[in-house]
């Protein structure tokens, strides 16, 4: 998993930086963000994984989710990173390490309102989830 992170993180931060990455301002953090981050930004983490493997071939698939938060009054701020995560990761491919990726296909999203506890103290904001589905074949 070490090379997936690592390849989805150069692929994330490749100059010149995507729509995505600037709409965060560049915060993507791997399952949390750092005490007192500046909002908007957004965590991925690995939800499951199963061997996926077939006779000619050792592969895995991954589910990764990505989650947007924001404590802009409007959905605007959120609803445009929205957009953006998703005209990035939407079938993306990108180098991994020891493997490659056969297929980076969207499973769910949704959002939400939600009390974030930030360095201001609670705040209300929203927050957006984006599930994928990544099979990975091991070379």
């Amino acid at each position: 998993m070490k090379n997936f992170y690592t390849g989805l993180m150069t692929y994330f931060n490749a100059a010149p930086h995507n729509s995505f990455y600037n709409d965060i301002g560049g915060r993507l953090y791997n399952t949390y963000a750092p005490d007192g981050t500046t909002l908007p930004y957004a965590v991925f983490q690995h939800i499951s994984s199963r061997p996926a493997d077939t006779f000619a071939e050792a592969m895995d698939d991954i589910l990764i989710q990505f989650t947007i938060f924001s404590t802009s009054a409007s959905s605007s701020e959120i609803h445009t990173a929205m957009v953006d995560l998703k005209a990035l990761f939407d079938n993306a491919s990108f180098t991994v390490t020891g493997a490659t990726i056969v297929e980076f296909v969207r499973q769910g999203e949704g959002l939400s309102s939600d009390t974030f506890e930030t360095t201001d103290g609670l705040q209300r904001g929203w927050n957006y989830y984006v599930e994928y589905s990544v099979l990975v074949r091991n070379v």
